[in-house]
């Protein structure tokens, strides 16, 4: 049975699914958690004044002409070949 055989007019969505484990909503939820680890951020601060915080540290450091990180692997980490999967996003 599919998924659009188990919602039929109940107007449930992939996020909203009422059955068991959720495999998407899960992965969802582990990704929001990895950024916000990775920033430093906090889920009980506001989203986006921590962004906007985070913006203007980086404008600062540019206009002190400091080094600034870009997303991605660091300059230093290495090797990155182990970190890329066949199913990323490619330029």
């Amino acid at each position: 049975m599919g998924f659009g055989e188990l919602t039929g007019d109940k107007g449930w969505s992939l996020m909203a699914y009422p059955f068991g484990k959720h495999p998407l909503k899960d992965a969802h939820a582990a990704l929001d958690a990895a950024v916000l680890d990775a920033y430093g951020f906090s889920a009980k601060k506001d989203l986006l004044q921590q962004l906007l915080d985070l913006n203007h540290a980086v404008a600062e450091r540019e206009k002190q002409s400091l080094p600034v990180t870009a997303p991605g692997v660091p300059p230093g980490y290495g090797d990155p070949a182990p970190l890329i999967t066949d199913d990323c996003i490619r330029p």
